[in-house]
């Protein structure tokens, strides 16, 4: 929860930064679960992003899979810092546009969203990687570093661009 408190306090009061983290987590998105003990909400968060990958992605997935890379691995500090953890300095300025757009969202896609474009984005790398696990870790936990970044308008927009498949449409 460090992580978007910080952010909160750098741009609010504490009272305001208060209720932010109150309707992040209790109110409009409840996304307490992913900081329970057991972290059940940032289990399924992974495994949702595991379902678009494969849908979305598949050739980066049987990538991963063959080098048994799970999506949780790489993933669990996405959710858990809402891609707060891992812009550089210089990107910094894309990180509180992520916040307001999933503050401004009734539903958490934005995640998903932000996650799938990195990964797009960095997929011709990923796949010229060898399928090896210690290949592929390292750099998937530094998708956030992408020099495509360096233009925060224009990521944003094509992260509000990626089309996501409903839940219904998962489950077919």
């Amino acid at each position: 929860m460090a992580f978007p408190t910080g952010l909160f306090l750098m741009y609010t009061s504490e009272e305001d930064s208060f209720w932010m983290l109150h309707s992040l987590l209790q109110h409009k998105h409840r996304l307490h679960g992913l900081y329970a003990p057991d972290l059940w909400q940032t289990v399924q968060c992974c495994a949702q992003l595991d379902a678009l990958i494969a849908r979305h992605l598949p050739r980066l997935h049987a990538h991963l899979t063959a080098a048994d890379v799970k999506v949780n691995v790489f993933a669990t500090q996405y959710f858990m810092s809402f891609f707060l953890a891992g812009f550089s300095a210089h990107q910094f300025d894309v990180t509180p546009r992520v916040m307001d757009c999933l503050l401004a969202d009734a539903d958490n896609k934005i995640i998903f969203r932000v996650a799938m474009t990195l990964l797009h984005n960095a997929q011709a790398e990923l796949l010229a990687l060898p399928p090896e696990y210690d290949e592929l870790v390292p750099r998937l936990l530094r998708l956030h570093q992408d020099a495509a970044l360096k233009d925060t308008d224009g990521f944003i927009h094509q992260v509000l661009e990626t089309k996501l498949v409903t839940r219904d449409e998962l489950e077919k």
